[in-house]
């Protein structure tokens, strides 16, 4: 039994190890440019687009029609985090943004890909941290 508690001690201190040997070392004035977007566990809020939602946001509602959805979630994030969020999905399926337009509480964008068009709103309402996301397809 002793034996087998050891064993595990050592492990455990073998992995702090390996842990503690692991380092990010970044260059001051060197041009880092972030697109990883992690999105496991975060549910779909558009179907067609495959756009999953903001990490750890809570869905109150969603609704979708035709591939275009209106979605109301609620999250502590700032508006630039969560319009970071999307976007970056969206350029990362090769959506290019054509037109933006941001205001304090709400932006605007519009999307294409190809021929497919598709616009983006997003609108924060109020301080509550509730958030109501529109996302309409031309051809509907």
């Amino acid at each position: 039994m002793l034996n087998m508690k050891t064993s595990r001690i050592v492990a455990l201190l073998g992995l702090a190890l390996l842990l503690s040997a692991c380092t990010l070392t970044v260059r001051p004035g060197a041009n880092i440019d972030v697109q990883a977007v992690s999105v496991v566990g975060a549910p779909l809020v558009n179907g067609r687009l495959g756009l999953h939602g903001y990490p750890h946001a809570v869905i109150v509602s969603l609704q979708e029609r035709r591939g275009s959805s209106q979605t109301t979630f609620e999250t502590g994030a700032s508006l630039d985090a969560v319009y970071s969020h999307f976007h970056r999905q969206l350029a990362g399926q090769g959506w290019r943004r054509n037109d933006y337009e941001g205001r304090p509480h709400k932006v605007e964008a519009e999307y294409r890909r190809g021929e497919a068009e598709v616009d983006f709103e997003l609108d924060r309402q109020g301080r509550s941290g509730r958030y109501r996301l529109d996302i309409d397809f031309d051809d509907d």
